[in-house]
């Protein structure tokens, strides 16, 4: 779901909190527009915007996804090097004219996208050494080349990640209906705000200077002290065209507002005060970066920005 205000959350609240004590100085004037507007629905309306602000930690949110992260990858890696040691003991175990064959059996095709921590190639990959093991036990034991415990122990690796997975895909799903219903709140809070502001303004019809206080982008300005600033960008890969990237998240790390990609890969901060920020972007299989951005009054700056895989050198032969 796509959020229909183009402020930054924290903005959102300030500017609904703001624009309900404007409505609250002026309610006898919106009552005559509409019965809605009471002390009674303005007070509501506050309590739910601050509910909204108290019910929503996206650093939480954020920080518990980065830890589950954590535990998979670590996971991920132990179990890469239980697989690792099936494919030194299918290599000794194969006749040479159909090793390719055995490989490929054992989830060879899997491991370049695995590497790139794709966790259904990892799955694949895991679950086709399994099933090798399972299919050619006896092979894989002839001449001692294959512990006995081995099964045992590239069994409990695969467990093990199974479930580090499980855990991390529920929160990531779980994470993604909570930030939606998430933002559909705030899409009504924002509407709810621009008909009370249109109520206010065809109050004051006559009145331009008091027409003024019930528009967006004057109590947005007001609360910014500012003009419409922001920041523009766009993210190119290693060859300089625009790059869409699965799971990229923006965040500008001084006042913690963060976006996702457009689906034609750029991004936008909008109303930011004038000042030096940092942006910072992270994606699953590619490196951090940051970005130094100076942001000044009245315009947007534009910017592109690079990102590198994050690769793992893991030659197929030893």
């Amino acid at each position: 779901m796509k959020k229909s205000f183009s402020c930054t959350e924290r903005e959102l609240y300030a500017l609904c909190l703001s624009g309900l004590e404007t409505c609250s100085q002026n309610i006898d004037s919106l009552k005559r527009i509409s019965p809605l507007y009471t002390p009674e629905y303005v007070e509501t309306q506050k309590r739910r915007v601050i509910e909204t602000m108290n019910s929503f930690d996206h650093r939480q949110r954020v920080a518990q996804k980065g830890k589950l992260r954590a535990l998979l990858s670590t996971s991920a890696e132990m179990a890469l090097g239980v697989w690792r040691r099936l494919r030194l003991y299918v290599k000794n175990s194969s006749d040479p004219d159909i090793l390719k064959q055995n490989l490929n059996e054992m989830g060879l095709m899997y491991l370049e996208k695995a590497k790139r921590q794709q966790w259904e190639e990892y799955l694949k990959m895991l679950q086709s050494g399994q099933s090798y093991i399972v299919n050619n036990k006896a092979a894989l034991l002839e001449n001692q080349n294959m512990p006995e415990s081995f099964e045992d122990e590239y069994a409990a690796a695969q467990a093990d990640f199974l479930s580090k997975y499980d855990a991390y895909l529920r929160t990531t799903i779980e994470g993604k209906l909570s930030t939606e219903n998430h933002i559909e709140s705030l899409n009504e809070m924002y509407e709810d705000l621009q008909k009370m502001f249109a109520a206010g303004r065809e109050a004051f019809a006559d009145d331009k200077t008091k027409a003024n206080l019930f528009r967006i982008t004057s109590t947005l300005n007001a609360i910014n002290n500012t003009g419409w600033a922001g920041i523009k960008g766009k993210v190119k890969d290693t060859q300089g065209n625009l790059a869409v990237i699965e799971g990229l998240e923006i965040e500008v790390v001084e006042t913690d507002d963060l976006v996702l990609q457009e689906p034609d890969g750029s991004f936008m901060f909008n109303h930011m005060a004038a000042g030096t920020y940092t942006l910072l972007l992270r994606a699953p299989g590619y490196k951090e970066e940051l970005a130094p951005v100076e942001v000044k009054t009245d315009t947007y700056t534009n910017i592109e920005i690079e990102m590198f895989a994050d690769e793992v050198d893991d030659p197929v032969e030893d």
